[in-house]
């Protein structure tokens, strides 16, 4: 299984990721463990006040988070990298120390873990 790399978007309340970003991801992993729900489509608003429906819901098994859900984005939103949402962080008790570089969460388990975070390289 290979580490899932995703974007801790403070700002969204759901977990998101273009089809195409999704589709590079899982073809990237030996053997990726995921179901496809296709009756879960909400509704997004975006900070630039577009709507977009989305297309389905996967929930993948990753190296660090376990069992993650990203609701999957088509059209212009295709290319957009995974973002974990808020809802997700509030739902593991996640904690991010940026000045410790880590990320602390409870997995679904009760378990907690603890993975470093990776700069954005310019960003201090």
């Amino acid at each position: 299984m290979n580490a899932l790399k995703a974007i801790i978007d403070t700002g969204a309340t759901e977990s998101v990721c273009g089809v195409t970003s999704m589709a590079r991801m899982l073809d990237s992993y030996e053997i990726p463990t995921y179901h496809v729900v296709l009756h879960d489509r909400p509704m997004f608003r975006f900070g630039n006040g577009q709507t977009q429906q989305a297309t389905s819901r996967l929930d993948i098994e990753t190296k660090a988070l376990r069992m993650v859900s990203f609701y999957l984005l088509d059209g212009q939103a295709e290319l957009t990298p995974p973002l974990l949402g808020g809802r997700e962080l509030w739902d593991r008790s996640a904690v991010v120390a940026t000045c410790g570089e880590y990320f602390a969460h409870k997995s679904m388990d009760g378990s907690w873990c603890a993975n470093p975070l990776i700069r954005l390289r310019g960003r201090q």
